[in-house]
């Protein structure tokens, strides 16, 4: 959707509307800097029903650089305030290092003054303080227990990476389609509707338990079922289905070109491509309206599949001859 939106537009309430008369839900959440103990999580997507998996583990490695990048402060230094932070230091075979460093105002130049160093082992995944200035007003050692906290704590927890990766899964699953190229904001279906509480408990029940400062925001608004707003919609439909086409024909494409022989990824795709089709179907039902503008990219979507079912047909000769 272009522009502004405006909710006086297309939102009502449920005491106003009967099931026809509504198009879907706005649904809008926004997860902060999200940090929740990984048992915890687990808990808590039971509790709500959730499934799908969290994403990746965050690495060690990946860890460490978290940590070392959210630690910094200031010192006082001759009436001036300067700023401490950990930057890239030279790397060795094994090693990561970080560089505590201390940046003082000049007026020409900053300058900057070596504090320590604090060293990841990737073999042993433990940290170290190593080098440590003695003649610097920075307490080295405040700096590295910081970082050894934050390490342990991002290992452990799941962060907003992976939490934003079961949230889009879910609405994936309700057919919503995104309504703005920045931010958390979708259209929910009027079919998938009664799932969005389920939505809404859990991101409220995650932003009870999260370890970071930050809030994490849900909200929905039901959309009135006027032309208006089917055009509107239907706009934002053809935003949204258009990348999802782009995003697997390309997929396709690279594992018809590679000579992929797995008929399970390739019946995975064709899966894909017809929930695809059954989802613009589902949309045309609700917007009273042929989507036409996009017959062409899912005419070749559809070549591409049946080319991926011919190759699977081939495999399953091949095996049992």
């Amino acid at each position: 959707m272009n522009g502004t939106i405006n909710l006086k537009d297309i939102i009502t309430t449920a005491g106003q509307a009967n099931q026809e008369d509504l198009l879907g839900k706005m649904v809008y959440y926004s997860l902060s800097d999200v940090l929740i103990d990984r048992a915890e999580f687990e808990k808590i997507r039971a509790a709500c029903n959730v499934g799908g998996r969290a994403g990746t583990r965050i690495s060690a490695a990946n860890a460490f650089r978290a940590a070392t990048g959210d630690v910094k402060g200031r010192v006082e230094i001759g009436g001036y305030s300067g700023k401490v932070y950990f930057r890239d230091n030279k790397q060795r075979k094994g090693w990561i290092s970080r560089e505590l460093v201390m940046e003082e105002p000049d007026d020409h130049t900053n300058l900057y003054t070596k504090v320590a160093n604090v060293v990841f082992n990737r073999n042993t995944e433990t940290l170290c303080l190593e080098n440590v200035s003695g003649a610097s007003p920075v307490n080295a050692q405040d700096f590295y227990a910081q970082v050894c906290n934050l390490y342990e704590k991002y290992r452990r927890c799941v962060n907003r990476r992976q939490v934003e990766t079961v949230a889009t899964n879910m609405l994936a699953e309700m057919n919503a389609i995104k309504i703005q190229t920045h931010g958390h904001m979708y259209f929910v279906p009027r079919s998938s509707m009664t799932y969005v509480s389920m939505f809404e408990d859990f991101i409220e029940t995650l932003d009870k338990h999260t370890q970071n400062e930050g809030s994490l925001v849900v909200n929905s608004l039901f959309v009135v079922n006027d032309e208006k707003q089917r055009q509107k919609m239907t706009s934002d439909f053809y935003a949204a289905i258009r990348k999802e086409v782009e995003m697997y024909d390309e997929s396709v494409r690279h594992l018809i070109d590679t000579g992929c022989q797995s008929a399970t990824i390739m019946n995975r795709w064709i899966a894909k491509i017809k929930a695809l089709n059954e989802k613009r179907r589902m949309y045309e039902n609700l917007f009273s309206d042929q989507l036409n503008e996009v017959n062409g990219e899912f005419s070749t979507l559809q070549g591409l599949s049946q080319e991926l079912q011919i190759r699977v047909n081939s495999s399953l000769l091949k095996k049992c001859a």
